[in-house]
């Protein structure tokens, strides 16, 4: 982003009804994503605890294991995220290196698989997809490590609770001069 672009979209937004919509859709959006991932984490540690009580709908002590595991999963999400500082560059690290997964891997699956009979636009034009995921992965986790260093030496920069915080309530904070 350049000089003076705030960092979250939403501050983009001038304060009024379309900042609270805004903030609504973020809210309903991270409880769905949450709760998809979530659920998956939840069910391995359900079967890693008590397997022979995961697939029980009739027990009351499966569906109290059920609200504890998933409670616990929730709040140790919430303490991890308000409580890491730089958050953000953390997230930014890791979509980085997601490019990799996204971008390298499959092409490299297909250039490299049985099938050898592809013509060379098709090989090319994978390649260079693949040295574009690179690209994006070398210059986003240079960029995300520079970010914390320079944030680790700056003495404004807060000691965590980066993660931001979606209120309905307040104001969006001033730009960043």
């Amino acid at each position: 982003a350049g000089k003076g672009v705030p960092a979250f979209v939403i501050d983009a937004i001038p304060l009024g009804v379309s900042y609270r919509i805004a903030q609504l859709l973020v809210f309903f959006h991270i409880c769905v994503s949450f709760l998809i991932q979530g659920m998956f984490m939840s069910r391995w540690i359900h079967v890693t605890v008590s397997k022979s009580r995961v697939n029980d709908r009739t027990s009351w002590r499966a569906s109290l294991e059920w609200f504890c595991i998933t409670f616990t999963v929730t709040l140790v999400s919430w303490v991890l995220a308000t409580s890491i500082p730089f958050f953000d560059l953390i997230i930014q690290f890791c979509g980085a290196l997601y490019a990799l997964i996204t971008l390298v891997w499959p092409g490299l699956i297909w250039l490299f698989s049985a099938e050898t009979r592809r013509r060379r636009g098709e090989r090319a034009l994978v390649a260079l997809v693949c040295a574009f995921g690179v690209l994006v992965c070398c210059f986003g986790v240079y960029d995300a490590l520079v970010s914390v260093s320079a944030r680790r030496h700056d003495p404004d920069a807060g000691n965590g609770g980066e993660c931001r915080k979606l209120t309905l309530l307040s104001p969006p904070p001033p730009p960043a001069t």
